[in-house]
């Protein structure tokens, strides 16, 4: 049966993409092809000649794309590319639509397939800019800007950003034509009216304790716009492009609407995907089976050396457990501690079950929106395990005071810094703020292994 989607209701992003589609185009790619609302807009601007070729990664979507022939559910499959490539010629617009949802580092594969544009072609890079005010809740502590933490994604939404992008841009020497967005009421004034506040007072903005200074229309994008697009070219028929000769984007933008940002968040039919934390977890538990007589890693030696008066130290809360790994090596480290684990997956407490250890381990399930079912002060030191990087500020402020209900001794937060230099200033601002306002100071250092910087940062509450 032929599913289509008519008629054609385009939000503002995708009306701005069929903008730059001119009548002579001959092959376009579609990545996120969604329901293919876009893809049918563009066939009917430029008529039967054009070819389109079409990857949508959620197999349930399929059933409305069953009018195109060329379709894939693989989004970094290179022979696929290769193929229609050999069978349309070179692509004339490439569309990575939303590619928060399908990302998974691949920068190689990716730089691989842009070669794949004709001398004239030009691409489509749209997704949730995590850094913006609106998200930025969501992925605390702030990310490093830069096209590295591209390649190694921590969350799955978290990693996509404008400055991180056009940082890649720059690398590939790529030419940023143009950059739309979906901009908060603050950005979008700002921009309209092109004011922009001198380098020495820069217009501060602030969200949930960030402070976030905005001297360029392109800081105002990168902390106010949700939504992100952006356009660019290579200019394969002259010398390379450089970050001097680049050229100036054209900045343009929407101003927030709650209807057209419920739009972008749900542009296609509701679909859920295979959770891929617990094929990782799988894995690790397998692993873990062939070699049970591991030493404590040097993470968690470091850890055990920053508490105060071990002798002191009887019980031991590990918030974010895990499926045990991790209390099962401390309890080998520190077998005159008493260590408790909790955890919020239950597919991790569930697998943790099934693990031999003496004594027999259990993690108890954690919801961070409820009170933690200890007593007062029950515990004399409380370790966090990269728990807080994955909650967002109004759980992080319940849970830790909850931890302070129930910790008598020091908290330690060992947490995902993502470029210590950017973001422990930020934190100093985030989870440290926290405990500031529940009237705890706090101390925060980058974390070092052999004199090699982590990527992680230990954040102490002393009591």
């Amino acid at each position: 049966m032929l599913c289509k989607n008519t008629p054609h209701i385009l939000n503002a992003l995708e009306e701005k993409i069929l903008e730059s589609v001119s009548t002579d185009t001959l092959h376009v790619g579609i990545v996120g092809a969604g329901d293919g609302r876009l893809a049918r807009s563009m066939q009917e601007k430029c008529g039967k000649k054009l070819k389109i070729s079409l990857i949508e990664p959620s197999s349930q979507l399929h059933r409305y794309l069953d009018d195109f022939k060329d379709l894939s559910g693989h989004s970094w499959d290179i022979s696929w590319f290769e193929k229609r490539v050999k069978s349309n010629g070179p692509f004339d617009i490439l569309i990575f639509y939303q590619i928060h949802n399908f990302w998974n580092g691949n920068l190689p594969v990716l730089n691989n397939i842009l070669t794949m544009l004709n001398e004239n072609g030009h691409c489509w890079i749209t997704f949730l800019n995590s850094l913006a005010r609106r998200s930025m809740e969501h992925f605390l502590p702030p990310t490093a800007a830069s096209w590295n933490r591209l390649m190694n994604p921590i969350r799955e939404a978290s990693k996509t950003d404008y400055a991180s992008w056009t940082s890649f841009l720059v690398l590939i020497k790529a030419q940023l034509d143009n950059v739309w967005g979906l901009l908060d009421q603050d950005a979008f004034a700002l921009c309209q009216e092109g004011k922009l506040p001198s380098s020495e007072s820069p217009l501060v903005w602030e969200k949930d304790g960030l402070k976030l200074n905005v001297k360029t229309i392109a800081d105002a994008y990168l902390w106010g716009a949700s939504f992100i697009g952006l356009n660019f070219h290579f200019n394969k028929d002259k010398a390379p492009t450089s970050v001097t000769n680049s050229g100036t984007p054209k900045f343009s933008g929407t101003s927030y609407n709650a209807h057209l940002f419920q739009a972008l968040l749900n542009s296609y039919p509701e679909t859920s995907s295979p959770n891929g934390d617990d094929f990782v977890t799988q894995l690790e538990v397998e692993a873990w089976k062939q070699n049970p007589d591991q030493k404590l890693n040097p993470l968690g030696d470091f850890l055990i050396g920053q508490i105060e008066n071990p002798d002191e130290i009887k019980k031991v809360l590990v918030v974010g457990a895990g499926w045990g790994k991790d209390l099962i090596m401390f309890r080998k480290s520190k077998p005159e501690w008493e260590f408790t684990g909790i955890e919020n997956s239950l597919f991790k407490i569930e697998i943790s079950k099934n693990l031999s250890a003496d004594p027999p381990m259990e993690v108890q399930h954690l919801n961070p929106e409820e009170a933690l079912s200890f007593q007062d002060a029950e515990f004399d030191v409380t370790f966090t395990l990269g728990y807080f990087s994955t909650i967002y500020y109004t759980l992080a402020k319940i849970l830790s005071k909850e931890l302070l209900r129930i910790t008598k001794g020091s908290i330690y937060h060992l947490e995902d810094s993502r470029g210590p230099e950017f973001s422990l200033r930020l934190i100093q601002y985030s989870l440290a703020s926290i405990y500031k306002e529940l009237g705890l100071e706090s101390t925060n250092q980058s974390v070092q292994i052999d004199g090699k910087e982590t990527g992680l940062y230990l954040l102490k509450v002393l009591r």
